[in-house]
Formats: C-alpha cells, structure tokens, sequence
C-alpha cells in the first residue's frame, strides 16, 4: 500500500470519527518525507505538545493530539535520562503517556507509581505503550 493512501485512509477515518484524543505509534517524522502528518493533523483541528518532538533529526515516536485543545506541558515524573513520558494537561484533565520496553528500569518505573499515586484525587488519562 503506497503512503498516500494510507494517510488518506487515516484521514477520512479521523474526520468520520472525530475523536477529541488521537494516539498515534510509529509516526514517522522524516524532512525525507513529503507527508507532514502533524500540519495535517492540525489542519484537522488537532494540537500536540511542542516540547515533547526531539529539535532536530529523523524520528519514529508515538504522539498524542487533542482536538479543539491547548494541552498545556508539564515536566515529566523524575528527571533523567531514560525518562519515557509525557505529560500534559487540557482544562481539568491530567494526562500521560508513557512507553514502557520490555525491560524496564526501577527508576523509571518508581517515578510513574509515585505520579499516579499523588494524582489519584485528579481526573486523568494513562496510557501506556
């Protein structure tokens, strides 16, 4: 199946659906690529968190987009290098998105029990990948 079309498919998928949370895997962000997923995506109606794209280079992540929305970024359970996830809030609602490999660190995995453990009085959304 060429690209084209796959994201034609997405596309007319999202707009029959018109979901208020996209969470989207394996998204590839290429300046090789002539697909621009995320301005469509926000031609769409769709926003994300800037902070969370690498600066510069060509990457494989999964995203999240929020329709009609302004998540606003919030800096990520602990501080360190092997951090992976993202947080965010939209009006009164946490959310945070997480990958979790096979083989993951106590650290790592700490720091998402004690955000989820000081956030249990809050609305929020977990997703874990």
């Amino acid at each position: 199946m060429k690209k084209d079309e796959t994201r034609d498919n997405l596309k007319e998928y999202i707009l029959d659906k018109r979901p208020d949370l996209l969470v989207i895997e394996e998204m590839l962000i290429s300046c090789y690529e002539s697909i621009d997923f995320i301005g469509e995506f926000e031609e769409m109606g769709y926003s994300y968190i800037e902070e969370c794209l690498p600066e510069r280079g060509n990457y494989s992540l999964t995203m999240m987009f929020l329709r009609d929305g302004n998540p606003k970024y919030i800096p990520s359970p602990g501080k360190y290098r092997e951090n992976r996830s993202v947080v965010c809030k939209e009006d009164d609602l946490l959310i945070c998105g997480s990958h979790f490999p096979c083989e993951s660190d106590d650290i790592f995995l700490n720091h998402m029990e004690n955000f989820v453990v000081d956030n249990l009085n809050d609305d929020f959304y977990l997703w874990e990948i």
